[in-house]
């Protein structure tokens, strides 16, 4: 490894626990790795790429893949690789003309890792099975084996499929009466295609309720490039699209919702599109509990067969104090369309987790999105935000259920 300055960050021990250490080290380790990877030329998709892009074997890569587009660090500790594997790693990302800096990140990321191993185990096999303890399981496992048949049916029966599903929730209060939340929204689809002719395809719904279910009061949604809309009909961000830019249709929907369709006749990888519209809401939500508003609601339709949600939440630091999300998943087979009373009966039994990733848009780096934080800065600049001051919160799903709700939810603060 590389040597380290002497004003090098070391690692620290206020945690509370061993856990929330352990954590806040493998999330940075996690982070700089799919930076890291995301840097090499020759572009990485998945873990097959890696091993041919690096020209390493399965065993070596695959591990260190897994681990940097984990959505728990802690679920995939034992992928990380012993020193001299990690050490020949950076070799060969150097050797491919990856950033000094984002190899030192990963180094310094790497030697608070070892620290951390040295501090509370006497060996990394003792660590592992420290960590495992917090690992779901056989049982996560057999869910996703499940769920990737259910993927690979419903793209072959629906005739449509997509590598990625993203949809991004940023809160703020609102300027003007901070008792009212602005937020802003990233949704979109990473490599869609079609798998047969005339499959037409939903890619967003707008909107806003109350948590409900109830639609009180309209909501104007202003369009962070406004240049897309008027060039589609939809909020689009152009710079983050694939090109030609996608061609989509605005449907009308219940509740007063509006459905943002995909057109086009080509299939199979002709047909891949990447496509993301970003709107923002001004004064949309209320910031504290009242009649109609308990929880803090943020969800991802699954209506695409796809191989990964990401939802994330991003909130600005203080706005509604310590919070503690959680996730459902709701199955949508009886037309349910928000987490209302009486929709206790649809929740599906999956072990899905909401983890805190850190500040900044510098954090959502995933392979599971391209340029994601490179989109995530850019809508702060049109909205005038300071993104290094929201908490990122991260639910990543595999293989979601469809037809399907994600939801990440937290409780309100009562009004001051």
């Amino acid at each position: 490894m590389a040597q380290m300055q002497a004003s090098k960050q070391r690692l620290k021990h206020e945690f509370e626990s061993f856990e929330e250490q352990t954590a806040e080290v493998l999330t940075r380790l996690r982070t700089a790795l799919a930076q890291m990877i995301a840097a090499i030329p020759g572009g990485i998709r998945k873990a097959a790429d890696a091993e041919r892009v690096m020209n390493m074997g399965g065993t070596v890569i695959w591990p260190i893949y897994r681990f940097a587009n984990s959505y728990d660090p802690l679920a995939l500790a034992s992928c990380i690789p012993g020193a001299a594997l990690m050490r020949k790693f950076l070799k060969k990302a150097a050797a491919r003309g990856v950033p000094d800096s984002l190899i030192d990140s990963v180094d310094q990321a790497y030697e608070a890792f070892e620290d951390l191993v040295r501090t509370h185990a006497d060996n990394r096999r003792t660590f592992d099975t420290m960590v495992s303890a917090y690992a779901e399981g056989e049982t996560k496992q057999l869910d996703l084996q499940h769920k990737r048949a259910c993927f690979r049916g419903n793209s072959h029966l629906w005739g449509v499929q997509a590598r990625t599903r993203l949809a991004c929730y940023i809160y703020q209060p609102n300027e003007d009466d901070p008792e009212q939340l602005d937020v802003a929204v990233i949704r979109g689809l990473v490599g869609l295609r079609r798998l047969r002719r005339g499959a037409s395809w939903t890619i967003a719904r707008l909107g806003v309720s109350d948590d409900d279910g109830e639609v009180r009061h309209s909501v104007v949604c202003e369009p962070l490039d406004s240049e897309g809309e008027v060039t589609s009909g939809v909020p689009l961000l152009r710079e983050f699209c694939s090109q030609p830019l996608p061609m989509f249709r605005r449907v009308p929907a219940a509740m007063g919702m509006i459905n943002v369709q995909l057109e086009g006749e080509s299939v199979g990888n002709q047909s891949a599109v990447t496509c993301f519209v970003g709107d923002v809401s001004r004064a949309a939500l209320e910031r504290y509990q009242d009649e109609h508003n308990r929880v803090q609601i943020s969800q991802a339709l699954v209506r695409t067969p796809c191989e990964v949600l990401i939802l994330d939440v991003l909130v600005k630091a203080g706005t509604f104090g310590e919070i503690a999300p959680d996730v459902t998943v709701y199955g949508d087979h009886n037309c349910g369309d928000a987490p209302t009373e009486g929709r206790d009966c649809d929740i599906l039994a999956l072990r899905e987790s909401v983890v805190y990733i850190g500040k900044g848009p510098s954090v959502l780096q995933t392979l599971d999105v391209p340029r994601y934080p490179e989109m995530a800065q850019y809508a702060f600049d049109r909205l005038g935000w300071a993104g290094e001051q929201f908490d990122v919160y991260r639910c990543r799903v595999e293989y979601p259920v469809m037809p399907s709700s994600v939801v990440v939810q937290f409780e309100l603060p009562e009004k001051p």
